[in-house]
């Protein structure tokens, strides 16, 4: 809705040090779910969300929606392999909400924490309809 963001949560793993290790783009569809629920299973993560709505998907990407400005200072994990985590926390809900994915997940080795970024605004389009007279739909090809 106009006033929203979403942005990116990619599911990582660390190495024993706790650095960056890679983004878990094997993750399965069940497992990806699977560790979304999990999370919100954490009441120190939901209590990290505050008002952002964690929204677990299929496989390694899920998305966090809020209102509001754009959260600042997310770096993405592609741009930082092999450094610490603890390094690129960014300030405020969403350092907090990485930090409590990490507890959440410790252990699990599927996957180690989030890491949220690529945060955009909604776009406040003109309907299509108004803007030339014509219906229109999208047709999406299934597996």
């Amino acid at each position: 809705r106009p006033g929203q963001f979403a942005m990116r949560c990619n599911l990582v793993r660390l190495d024993e040090n706790g650095c960056l290790h890679e983004a878990c783009p094997d993750i399965s569809a069940e497992d990806g779910l699977a560790l979304g629920q999990k999370l919100l299973e954490s009441q120190a993560f939901r209590e990290a969300l505050g008002a952002l709505a964690y929204l677990p998907q299929r496989g390694f990407r899920h998305l966090l929606i809020g209102e509001g400005a754009l959260p600042a200072g997310m770096t993405p994990p592609h741009n930082v392999h092999g450094a610490a985590f603890s390094e690129y926390l960014p300030q405020g809900i969403i350092g907090r909400l990485m930090e409590a994915s990490r507890e959440a997940l410790r252990g699990d080795p599927r996957a180690q924490a989030v890491w949220p970024w690529g945060a955009g605004m909604a776009p406040d389009y003109e309907p299509f309809a108004e803007k030339f007279g014509l219906s229109g739909a999208v047709i999406r090809r299934c597996p």
